[in-house]
């Protein structure tokens, strides 16, 4: 019988299949150690103090610049509140994303019919050796493991996707409406990501010029040689009219939607850039009215910035999530990174005229770096995360001369295996170094200690760095190297608010009960309004048994920021610890109306309305309404202390029955938990509402819930 030829169409589907396969597994290896990480930095700011990210409905988010960004994660919250594994998740998922769209736009491009007959059998392959090691590259970890600069890798994800479209739109047959509608909502969403995706309206018509004008010629010169001019010019209209393709210049010209589709997303945005990019000084830390550095400043030393970029993409040894860097200031600093860059701009623009994939490649590099490496003032100079799009270009550049000097050498020792395994090897070492570094580098996202020690160690000037290491320390109650920190943190001029209040929680901690009062009352006559310095000194009164004093500083609190709900929480901590339980109440009251989800607050108010010694205060039915309310607030089972709060309350509103069942679940919950102690208190109450008596807290008994700075993580 004859032998069954192979189905070339089936044998490109399996081969992509596998490719794709083995992209998803590479990016699985190299990322999976990020869904461990932690929030850190900005996320404090930008997601766990974030409102428009608790409200799902009406949307409090489409007004902002970055809206479509925001929006995810509001679903983020919706889906599992503050657990940073499902933004991790999130986070991976856009990457490997990325990824894939990088592969399918290089391997489809490959395709065209200018590099169809040279890249035939090797296009999908050099297609998955630019998204394997883009995928698995470390400089790429801050877009990925740092959680809010999801921003940024969804603006590449739109990036990449929006190209494609057009590419698809440009080739296809079918489907053309649908591949020009995915291109404009890939634009458009990616606008609400990042505004660095405006760049696309400058890249994607390069791109088309480049590549696509000439994709669907069908017309061959071998063709028109056989017939008379007027009969080819009559064949060649034929053709046309019966061909659906058309040349894509025009095809572009007559589709005018997609021009429009454009441009609309411009109608919405420029008006809000420019507002930006133009506020009034003190109001933006990006724009033309910064005030931190000047433009020209800001454009000198980008070319150290750039440099500096592109020594991470070939050798990321050395990644630090905050350079804090600092302008330029001599020749040595501008000058020979200057001639570096100079130089690769220029040689971009010449091999535009002389070899335009090249030069496509390089200035589409410099383009998407514009907005943020250019003469725009921004205040922090440089951060790796800004590379992640630029970052295609220089693996693409990369990957291809490897592979053309692989070819030479094929040529010249007419050895073709040889070159073939010596590339296969190469790619292969490079995937297992980079993804064997991502690793590491994200196991410090993990552990926020690391994170900023790698950050003070490769940038030792930057007393942010010190700070938010301090603020690390603090955190695993290494007080000792938290106070070293903030030291340092102070010393390089980060003396702010928080570095100070951290300073002083770690010398309490230590007992340097002296040297914390001496730094507050510097603190305090340097700035008499600085609400946490009051707020400190009052805790560190009351562990000093001097609740007066301590009451006088929570009050001034009060008064300086009456909005401010901490200085509520702690004013009524310290009057119940005093015995007013009717003056704490109103405090903790205060602090729910200014914050209803500060839950401290809403716990102590619950356990003063249920077991209060004065009868004139007590109230079942209100403290029942408190335990609702933290209960809607729980995303599981209520804990054990909600449990035991409730049944109180039950017997203060008389239901001693239920109040019974409730305080025998919480009994059985603490021994399962090994809270022996707890589970006895409970049972003792528990005895107490079966004989139908209320629980009443003695009155010098303090708060429910632990007091203090450290406790108050609500507001």
């Amino acid at each position: 019988m004859p032998k069954r030829e192979a189905n070339p169409t089936r044998s490109w589907q399996l081969r992509w299949i596998w490719q794709v396969a083995l992209l998803l597994v590479l990016g699985e290896v190299a990322y999976v150690n990020a869904l461990d990480g932690q929030f850190t930095f900005d996320d404090q700011s930008n997601i766990i103090e974030r409102p428009e990210i608790r409200q799902f409905w009406p949307p409090a988010w489409f007004h902002l610049n970055r809206w479509f960004g925001v929006f995810t994660l509001v679903l983020n919250y919706a889906w599992g509140g503050f657990d940073p594994w499902g933004y991790h998740l999130v986070n991976v998922c856009v990457h490997l994303a990325a990824g894939l769209t990088l592969f399918a736009l290089v391997s489809r491009t490959l395709k065209l019919p200018r590099f169809r007959d040279r890249f035939s059998e090797s296009g999908d392959w050099l297609a998955f050796a630019v998204a394997a090691i883009w995928i698995v590259h470390p400089l790429n970890t801050q877009s990925v493991t740092y959680v809010i600069q999801r921003f940024e890798s969804m603006m590449g994800l739109c990036f990449l996707l929006c190209m494609y479209c057009v590419l698809r739109f440009a080739t296809s047959v079918r489907w053309k409406f649908g591949w020009g509608l995915g291109a404009i909502l890939s634009f458009f969403i990616g606008m609400g990501c990042k505004e660095v995706m405006a760049m696309a309206a400058l890249v994607i018509p390069v791109f088309w010029w480049i590549f696509l004008r000439d994709a669907n010629d069908s017309q061959s010169s071998t063709e028109s040689k056989t017939v008379s001019r007027k009969g080819a010019r009559r064949d060649k209209k034929k053709s046309n009219a019966e061909s659906p393709k058309t040349h894509p210049i025009r095809l572009l010209i007559n589709k005018w939607w997609i021009v429009v589709g454009f441009a609309l997303p411009f109608c919405w945005f420029l008006p809000r850039l420019y507002r930006g990019f133009t506020s009034p000084a003190g109001q933006s830390k990006t724009g033309f009215a910064y005030e931190g550095i000047t433009s020209w400043d800001y454009a000198m030393t980008q070319f150290g910035v750039i440099t500096h970029y592109l020594r991470l993409s070939f050798w990321p040894s050395e990644l630090c999530i905050d350079y804090d860097w600092q302008p330029a200031q001599t020749a040595g600093e501008i000058v020979p990174p200057m001639l570096l860059v100079v130089t690769l701009l220029l040689a971009s623009f010449l091999a535009l005229r002389y070899r335009p994939p090249i030069g496509f490649v390089g200035l589409s590099f410099f383009l998407i770096l514009a907005p943020t490496s250019s003469i725009m003032p921004i205040a922090d100079l440089a951060f790796e995360h800004r590379m992640y799009l630029p970052l295609t270009c220089v693996v693409t550049l990369t990957v291809f001369g490897c592979y053309e000097l692989g070819q030479r050498l094929a040529a010249f020792t007419g050895k073709s295996k040889i070159s073939q395994a010596i590339c296969l090897s190469a790619l292969a070492c490079a995937i297992a170094g980079l993804t064997g570094r991502t690793i590491a580098r994200n196991e410090d996202y993990v552990n926020p200690v690391g994170l900023w020690e790698s950050a003070a160690r490769i940038a030792p000037k930057n007393g942010r760095a010190h700070a938010n290491l301090g603020d690390a320390f603090l955190h695993q109650k290494r007080h000792s190297e938290a106070q070293t920190a903030y030291e340092k943190a102070v010393r390089l001029g980060k003396g702010s608010s928080e570095v100070a209040q951290g300073l002083i929680q770690s010398l309490m901690a230590q007992g340097n009960e002296i040297e914390a009062r001496n730094y507050l009352d510097r603190m305090l006559v340097e700035d008499p309004n600085f609400v946490p310095g009051h707020h400190l000194y009052g805790d560190l009164l009351l562990q000093q048994g001097d609740e007066q004093a301590a009451l006088e500083q929570f009050e001034t609190a009060v008064q300086i920021n009456p909005q401010n709900t901490l200085s509520h929480f702690l004013l009524a901590n310290c009057l119940l610890r005093m015995g007013d339980e009717s003056r704490a109440l109103a405090a903790y009251e205060t602090s729910l109306q200014l914050h209803p989800r500060f839950s401290k607050s809403r716990i102590n108010a619950a356990w003063l309305l249920a077991a209060s010694s004065d009868p004139g205060i007590r109230d079942g039915q209100k403290a029942l309404a408190h335990v609702e309310e933290l209960e809607n607030q729980l995303s599981g089972p209520a804990p054990v202390f909600v449990l035991d709060l409730k049944a109180a309350a039950l017997a203060s509103a008389g239901s001693f029955d239920e109040a019974t069942k409730v305080a025998q679940r919480a009994a059985q919950q603490a021994s399962s938990l090994k809270m022996r102690e707890l589970a006895r208190e409970i049972r003792k109450r528990e005895a107490m509402y079966a004989r139908g008596e209320v629980y009443v807290r003695e009155k010098s008994d303090g708060p429910e819930s632990a007091d203090g700075p450290e406790a108050a993580d609500g507001p």
